[in-house]
């Protein structure tokens, strides 16, 4: 190792032991590797030896390359590395991605992130990169996108038949007091798209008295005895408007404690007016019988 890198290492370690600030932020992050040197000068840089053994070198084989690029020949570490250096000023921050050939003339990405270092001692300022490989990582986010997009296919699936049978979802997140309503949910109590609804809006729109008291219930009990529940219940919407619905609810427990309860809303108005106007007339009939 030359005496320029020497130095280097020994200024990097120096650094670490009394920045306090450059200790926590080394520590937060997984490393697989730094890089410290001069803005100035990209070949007065000291490596670790971490890093040559992430792209699978041993300490002979880093000793056989007669200058640093040799290990970046097909890739564009080097390029990347002056372009940082090269707009960087005593108060930039960045972080880039870098592509590297490992021993076995394989692509790797990493993602470094940079901080300029203003030493008291030196005229020009350092430039210290840690290295995080997400090769890995980025396969998984490549194959999370695919799952995601056929995801949201499915569910644009799902939501066009909720639509078709009035049944929106809703989820009350008892930890965080939110309440989450689907766009069909919002459509059955005749709100705006942009409505944020919370548990007492959303019980205070069910019909004062039996089903209000009945709701209010049962949804205690879901909560507190881990209870399930399915109600046919009336409610006013915000426009005004009395409809039946159909409530679903279930709740989720974590170590004892519900953490939620969710489930489904089903606008049953038209069967339900249908099945009222049957039984009506039913009674109509059978007292037209009976006194007949």
């Amino acid at each position: 190792m030359s005496k320029s890198k020497i130095n280097l290492q020994e200024e990097f370690h120096q650094l670490f032991k009394t920045n306090p600030q450059i200790f926590q932020w080394i520590s937060e992050n997984i490393v697989n590797g730094i890089w410290y040197g001069s803005i100035d000068d990209p070949k007065d840089l000291w490596i670790s030896d971490s890093f040559w053994k992430s792209l699978g070198y041993t300490d002979k084989d880093k000793h056989t390359f007669s200058r640093f690029a040799d290990v970046l020949q097909g890739s564009d570490g080097l390029r990347d590395y002056n372009l940082l250096t090269d707009s960087a000023t005593s108060k930039a921050n960045f972080e880039a991605f870098f592509k590297f050939e490992n021993k076995q003339k394989e692509t790797l990405l990493f993602e470094g992130k940079a901080r300029i270092i203003n030493t008291p001692n030196e005229t020009s300022p350092r430039i210290l990169i840690i290295y995080t490989e997400v090769t890995k990582d980025e396969v998984n986010i490549q194959k999370l996108v695919h799952e995601n997009e056929s995801l949201h296919n499915l569910n644009e699936v799902f939501e066009e038949a909720n639509k078709l049978t009035q049944t929106g979802g809703w989820e009350m997140n008892l930890e965080e007091q939110t309440l989450i309503w689907t766009q069909v949910t919002k459509d059955i109590y005749e709100v705006s798209h942009d409505f944020v609804p919370n548990l007492n809006t959303a019980i205070n729109f069910f019909k004062e008295g039996e089903s209000r008291d009945k709701i209010s219930k049962l949804f205690n009990l879901a909560v507190e005895e881990g209870e399930s529940y399915d109600a046919e219940l009336q409610l006013v919407t915000a426009k005004g408007n009395e409809i039946w619905v159909r409530a679903f609810g279930k709740p989720e427990f974590k170590d004892g404690k519900c953490i939620r309860v969710y489930g489904a809303f089903q606008d049953i108005n038209l069967g339900r007016k249908n099945e009222l106007e049957f039984q009506l007339n039913k009674d109509r009939f059978q007292q037209i019988f009976d006194s007949s």
